[in-house]
């Protein structure tokens, strides 16, 4: 580039002499869909129109241009760069490609993004059949009852968000983008107070920075924006987790499903994202706390199993919609940590004192005695702090606090006649406990299969 050349004052300065290093700079910054001013020489940065709003500077460029830009520029931020463990790498803390393309790509994102005009949930599932969507839809409608949501579906191996929310959603991402390009209108749809722009995720060889502009055009005006993602795909996994002020890490409560969030963490972290875990808890398995502490959380969210939701589903109901089951639970702290302030839903409990005693046992309506636990846990949901569950006087173990299950006898089973609705031991009504007696199913089976939830519930 020729000294005097008017460059574009949006782009980036990248001042290199490295052709690998700015090749590999140069795909970050392109990555993030920003425009990318090359220079060679820093006389070079005499001619930018405007002050840059990110300079990349390479190993190569001398200590003294870094200091000039800071004073000439004092809003302009400053990254020094360097390929593989290059004997002249820039000092300690720049970044070194391409280990850290992540990072400089969610740098530049962050930079040159949108002002921000809702708060962002992300909701990651770290492997496939952690049951993200459906705590996604719960999570969106317990936000829905104090603000205009957004829930925006990121996985496209993911259960579709449209049938969940009795939605025939006909727009792709590749649409919705092409619109907020042209500055058309989105045509999103709206059910329980949640706004959906597209029932699935957004398709390979679709940008993920055009993906995130459309939802800076989509959230304009709304109070939060819930992202449904997963650990794959270009809007997945750390990708998601920048956009967002709050994310969340969804995984079962298994040795292998916990193995699986050990990559994500720590692409996260390495962003600077402290995310929470959320882990479905499953009969046999490992308990959340347990979890926490096993994979070094500071913070984790207990969803409960529960077993009627494929039933609940192709009758009608949308995920926590049960007010009182373990994903409504779930839902609504996780919906807390979005928004502290929230009313209604279940309660963080964050820390139980030394000033608590054992929970005092009362007769049950069975006439067995069970725990009262007026102090601690509820039967589902919970967000706890880790490193309030040792305590020097008490020590309280959370696999001994037992959740308030129905009494054996009442338990339910399927019904043997194959109808896949739940049906109650006692009273042999089907479904009469869970409200599902008289409910009809919203969409027909081509659009919604409850079996492909049973394997993820």
């Amino acid at each position: 580039m020729q000294a005097g050349a008017v460059l574009n004052p949006t782009a980036v300065a990248l001042l290199t002499r490295d052709p690998e290093l700015a090749a590999l700079a140069k795909a970050c910054v392109w990555e993030a869909g920003v425009a990318v001013a090359e220079l060679t020489d820093p006389e070079q940065l005499d001619a930018l129109e405007a002050a840059p709003g990110l300079a990349i500077l390479g190993h190569d460029i001398g200590g003294g241009v870094a200091g000039a830009i800071r004073a000439a520029w004092p809003n302009c931020t400053l990254v020094g760069v360097a390929v593989g463990e290059h004997p002249g790498a820039a000092p300690p803390g720049d970044l070194v490609l391409p280990g850290a393309w992540a990072r400089l790509t969610a740098l530049v994102e962050a930079t040159y993004a949108a002002p921000r005009t809702a708060r962002r949930l992300a909701l990651i599932g770290a492997h496939g059949g952690a049951g993200t969507s459906c705590l996604a839809v719960a999570t969106a409608r317990c936000l829905a009852g104090e603000a205009p949501v957004k829930l925006a579906a990121l996985n496209p191996a993911g259960a579709p968000l449209g049938p969940l929310l009795a939605l025939d959603v006909a727009v792709t991402w590749a649409n919705a983008v092409a619109a907020a390009e042209g500055g058309a209108p989105l045509q999103p749809r709206s059910a329980l107070g949640v706004e959906l722009l597209s029932s699935v995720g957004p398709a390979d060889g679709l940008p993920a920075w055009q993906v995130r502009r459309a939802i800076e055009t989509w959230e304009e005006g709304s109070a939060f924006t819930v992202l449904d993602a997963a650990r794959s795909g270009s809007c997945g996994g750390w990708r998601a987790g920048s956009w967002a002020d709050t994310t969340v890490i969804v995984a079962r409560g298994e040795a292998a499903a916990l193995a699986a969030v050990r990559p994500l963490l720590g692409e996260l972290r390495a962003l600077g994202v402290e995310p929470v875990l959320a882990v479905r808890e499953v009969p046999g398995g490992i308990r959340a706390a347990e979890a926490a502490e096993r994979l070094g959380f500071a913070n984790v969210v207990r969803v409960g199993h529960e077993r009627v939701l494929p039933a609940a589903l192709v009758h009608g109901l949308v995920p926590g919609e049960r007010a009182r089951g373990p994903l409504a639970s779930a839902a609504g702290a996780i919906a807390r940590l979005a928004a502290p302030a929230l009313g209604g839903g279940a309660g963080l409990r964050r820390r139980w004192g030394r000033q608590a005693s054992a929970p005092a046992r009362q007769p049950g309506a069975s006439g067995r005695r069970g725990a009262r636990d007026h102090w601690g846990p509820q039967n589902s949901g919970e967000h706890w702090d880790v490193r309030d569950l040792r305590d020097s006087g008490e020590h309280w173990d959370v696999r001994d606090i037992a959740d308030r299950r129905p009494d054996r006898d009442s338990r339910d089973i399927p019904d043997p006649r194959g109808s896949g609705v739940a049906r109650d031991r006692r009273s042999g009504r089907a479904g009469s406990r869970f409200g599902l007696r008289n409910r009809v199913p919203r969409l027909p089976a081509p659009a919604f299969n409850p079996a492909a939830f049973a394997e993820e519930w």
